[in-house]
């Protein structure tokens, strides 16, 4: 493991995206996160949730934004209900993973051909975080301002662009592989296809985690953010989770959609959100829809079974 000492964070810092796990003991859980600013984005949660150990809590340096994603991804089955609705309340998750976390988010970079640092004990972090929101509540209160702005309509116009490169790239993707069917329990809906070991082999090794495997390439595409300011709050996820039932020779895929997916399909033909799904539910309008009891599969909390 690439490990680095504990770090302040400079004005000159050339990584732009950071994904971290923050240990709870307490409560048994572990956040999964990211941030474009490491630093205040560990002083902010770590004052908002002071039972987190930041001394055993690492930061990783990394070249993709939707690592953050692919790992949630991956790990939704041990993904814990929200509590509160609040900012990054769905990001805790059973803390029996946060190695495995962590290993995967180092697999992922060596596939990219990559060593990701890794920074471990983040109370510097911490520290760094609240001097330069003390230097910045400074420097407003005397007159200083920021130096670049963009209004509201500017970024959601950017990001509308964005959302329809992505619906296009989501479309093809899906296309790769049959699926099945749409499933409901009314509120929360997944697309279903089923697979055969002799033909998906990945899907029982390792390589299930690569980003390259369908169904992650699928959810990164379907993850709209800006590409100037990636870390601006406007961004959204198409996909929310996957869930895997793997038996001895077949198994079952499903991919989790935004709750609010057909309503963005049907909304403003300006928005993002319309931008992405509306071409999505073109591709699925096809797909029978299967309705099943709230809590059961794919909507139920059960872990998944292995890979072996």
């Amino acid at each position: 493991m690439n490990t680095k000492p504990m770090m302040t964070c400079p004005r000159d810092e050339q990584t732009e995206h950071w994904v971290y796990l923050l240990d709870d003991p307490t409560n048994e859980r572990v956040k999964i996160g990211y941030s474009s600013t490491p630093c205040t984005r560990i002083a902010f949660l770590s004052g908002q949730h002071p039972e987190i150990d930041l001394a055993n809590s690492v930061m990783i340096e990394t070249d993709l934004r939707q690592l953050e994603y692919i790992v949630q991804n991956t790990f939704d089955a041990f993904r814990l209900p929200r509590t509160k609705i609040r900012d990054g309340e769905t990001e805790w998750f059973d803390r029996s993973i946060r190695h495995a976390a962590l290993e995967l988010a180092l697999h992922i970079g060596r596939l990219r051909g990559k060593e990701y640092p890794v920074h471990q004990d983040l109370n510097s972090f911490a520290a760094a975080g609240r001097q330069q929101k003390a230097a910045r509540v400074a420097g407003r209160a005397c007159g200083g301002q920021r130096s670049t702005w963009r209004s509201a309509a500017e970024q959601q116009a950017e990001l509308a662009e964005v959302a329809t490169d992505c619906a296009e790239v989501f479309v093809q993707i899906l296309s790769e592989r049959r699926v099945d069917a749409l499933v409901t329990d009314g509120t929360r809906w997944a697309i279903a296809r089923t697979f055969q070991r002799e033909n998906e082999p990945e899907m029982w090794t390792d390589e299930f985690f690569a980003w390259t495997r369908w169904a992650n390439r699928l959810g990164l595409a379907a993850h709209v953010t800006s590409r100037s300011r990636p870390g601006d709050g406007r961004s959204f996820y198409g996909v929310t989770g996957t869930r895997v039932e793997r038996h001895e020779h077949v198994g079952t895929e499903y991919n989790h959609l935004h709750d609010a997916w057909q309503a963005w399909a049907a909304g403003d033909e300006a928005s993002a959100e319309t931008r992405f799904f509306a071409p999505v539910a073109e591709a699925l309008a096809d797909l029978p829809v299967l309705r099943v009891q709230p809590g059961a599969v794919p909507f139920d909390t059960r872990p998944v079974t292995g890979l072996q």
